[in-house]
């Protein structure tokens, strides 16, 4: 069998010893490689979140401005989601039973 030469020997000794210290550093606390990753797609779902949440904003505000212009939507808003009716209104309601 071959006997390691010195610098062979040294950056055989040198590698294993970087690569311990990577593994030692990946398992400590919040600075893991683990840690990161679960951090990563933490973030990547609060961004979606936001962008969801942004979008319904704009959806919401778009809806309050034509309230707010349309009196004709306004009507039809109150009549489709809170059933409210005119005086000279009348609501038939058709069962399905038979």
């Amino acid at each position: 069998m071959r006997a390691f030469k010195q610098p062979d020997f040294v950056a055989i000794t040198l590698v294993v010893s970087l690569i311990g210290v990577l593994l030692t550093a990946s398992n400590r606390g919040k600075t893991g490689i683990v840690d990161y990753y679960r951090l990563k797609v933490s973030h990547q779902n609060l961004m979606q979140t936001n962008t969801n949440l942004q979008h319904e904003i704009e959806v919401l505000q778009k809806q309050i401005a034509l309230l707010k212009s349309s009196p004709e939507y306004a009507k039809h808003v109150l009549k489709e989601r809170y059933n409210v009716r005119a005086a000279n209104e009348r609501v038939i309601y058709f069962s399905n039973q038979y």
